[in-house]
């Protein structure tokens, strides 16, 4: 017998890791003791990190709501003039473009994107509980 669970920070209610275990008792014992310091778990539950996360005043698995971005275009001229904005990024968002190798805090609720070198690149915005939200912008 197997018991699936979630362990999750027990104060932002963010998804850590999710398992299923094994025992005599059904697995719940051990799935019971996945939690460490600052962590809670749920048994007999299974849920996506990346689409969900636990309200921590009512233990349930409820739905992380998806942030409203838009962007003007995804296509850009790599000329460091011609830029591709995205909008309605909420304050403290934290914008990551991995192949770049920048990140930084968005506060203004939009980011200017341009490019001096042609490549495709992704860009990534994340707030939590918001779910991650992500494009891939072309400077050609």
């Amino acid at each position: 017998m197997s018991t699936s669970f979630i362990v999750y920070d027990a104060a932002s209610g963010r998804i850590k890791r999710t398992g299923v275990a094994m025992g005599a008792d059904g697995g719940g014992s051990l799935a019971s003791a996945q939690a460490g310091s600052g962590e809670a778990v749920i048994t007999g539950v299974t849920a996506d990190p990346r689409t969900e996360y636990v309200d921590t005043s009512t233990g349930q698995i409820v739905p992380r709501p998806v942030m409203g971005l838009s962007i003007d275009k995804t296509s850009i001229a790599a000329d460091s003039v011609d830029k591709a904005t995205i909008t309605g990024i909420p304050a403290g968002a934290l914008y990551i473009i991995p192949s770049r190798r920048l990140s930084g805090v968005v506060n203004d609720g939009f980011l200017e994107i341009t490019s001096a070198v042609a490549g495709a690149f992704d860009v990534v915005i994340e707030l939590f509980p918001y779910q991650t939200w992500s494009v891939t912008v072309v400077a050609t």
